[in-house]
């Protein structure tokens, strides 16, 4: 913890500029798309820059490892994605960050498995977790959320892009949201991997949403796999919803992090 306790603040003080010169053994450049990105964007930079969490960078390239017939881990980056093939087409759990990330993802299911997405799945309204979303509205997608984010994304998804347009502003078009209901579920149906949505009850948020698909469950925030780590308390809750659910289980896939097999997750349960 860090404490400071000021009394006096002075506002629009002279400055001397040397404090801002570089060291004689820097020999910078200046970037004007840089330097652009920053003036529009430098409030969401701090703020996580403020909790630990650098955002300076894009997030262009995708990995995808396969868990499975038709379930793939989206990663190359600290935030996560799943892709799953459907008869009807691809069903995308997170989008997270921003519309660079959602490109990315789209151009990865365009050239890997060609076929169109239906879906995006919201785990929950976090903007790290959310900021993608109004790109798939842009292409006509389904959002799926849980009920109690609703009135918000409502009014993400009609408000004006002011500092960058984006696809949404420059396409503007109706939502097509599908809540997940507090006390029930969501499955979106198809002979090959059905995707199962259901709230899960954490204090992180009151709209987080666990999803399961081909034996995959995928979470976010709560849990992030890392191989030998201890897992904390709410994987408690993990596990009670799915064997409350009664869900066929073989992975756990996180929004951060990796992957772990339901067996080593169960053998683990503090």
């Amino acid at each position: 913890m860090h404490r400071e306790t000021r009394n006096v603040v002075d506002v629009n003080t002279d400055i001397d500029p040397a404090l801002f010169a570089f060291p004689d053994s820097v020999s910078p450049v200046f970037d004007p798309d840089l330097a652009a990105r920053g003036e529009v964007s430098h409030q969401y930079i701090q703020s996580f820059a403020a909790l630990g969490f650098p955002r300076d960078g894009l997030q262009p390239f995708v990995t995808a490892a396969d868990l499975g017939e038709g379930v793939f881990h989206l990663t190359g980056g600290s935030h996560h994605s799943l892709a799953v093939v459907q008869d009807e087409g691809v069903v995308i759990v997170e989008a997270p960050l921003d519309e660079v990330r959602t490109t990315a993802v789209m151009e990865w299911v365009e050239n890997e498995l060609g076929q169109p997405i239906t879906h995006v799945v919201m785990s929950h309204h976090h903007a790290d977790h959310s900021g993608g979303l109004r790109a798939y509205v842009a292409a006509g997608i389904t959002v799926v959320m849980h009920e109690a984010a609703v009135p918000f994304f409502e009014n993400v998804f009609t408000a004006p892009s002011t500092l960058v347009a984006d696809t949404l502003a420059n396409n503007p078009v109706d939502a097509n949201i599908e809540p997940v209901p507090m006390d029930g579920s969501v499955v979106l149906t198809s002979d090959t991997n059905p995707v199962g949505v259901y709230p899960i009850d954490t204090s992180h948020s009151e709209d987080l949403v666990m999803v399961e698909a081909g034996g995959v469950v995928f979470v976010v925030d709560i849990y992030s796999p890392f191989p030998g780590a201890p897992l904390p308390p709410v994987a408690r809750t993990i596990h009670a919803l799915i064997t409350d659910l009664g869900l066929d289980v073989h992975t756990i896939a996180g929004g951060h992090g990796g992957t772990i097999g339901f067996d080593t997750f169960e053998g683990a349960l503090p």
